[in-house]
């Protein structure tokens, strides 16, 4: 369950656009190794416009520099970055495209705790 007073979810950007996102049981068998990421079933509309929106993500990243990039997935714990197959990278050419200058999340899964509550 999101705690929206103690913490800001990228997740709120896919859905400020009205982009159907998978759910986060489906992700954490991504994270846990059950679920390859390239298995997950695509739909070109969707991934095409979540990559439309990675700048926005790319802002939000920004917005919350020297803090620590938390998971949705797990519950709010230390995003697990190189180890998880939904981390993009500055930089990064696969599994998708990262020319944005932060590091970003494929599946807009980054939280941060609020600074001000």
């Amino acid at each position: 369950m999101k705690d929206r007073k103690r913490f800001d979810y990228s997740s709120r950007i896919l859905s400020m656009y009205g982009i159907p996102a998978d759910s986060d049981d489906v992700l954490r068998k991504v994270i846990d190794g059950e679920i390859r990421y390239e298995d997950l079933p695509v739909d070109d509309d969707t991934e095409g416009r979540k990559g439309y929106f990675f700048e926005d993500q790319a802002k939000f990243v920004a917005s919350h520099e020297g803090q620590e990039i938390l998971c949705q997935v797990l519950d709010n714990e230390p995003c697990r970055q190189d180890k998880c197959p939904m981390f993009l990278p500055v930089g990064a050419t696969r599994p998708m495209e990262n020319r944005y200058g932060q590091p970003l999340c494929g599946e807009f899964r980054f939280v941060f705790q609020k600074t001000k509550q």
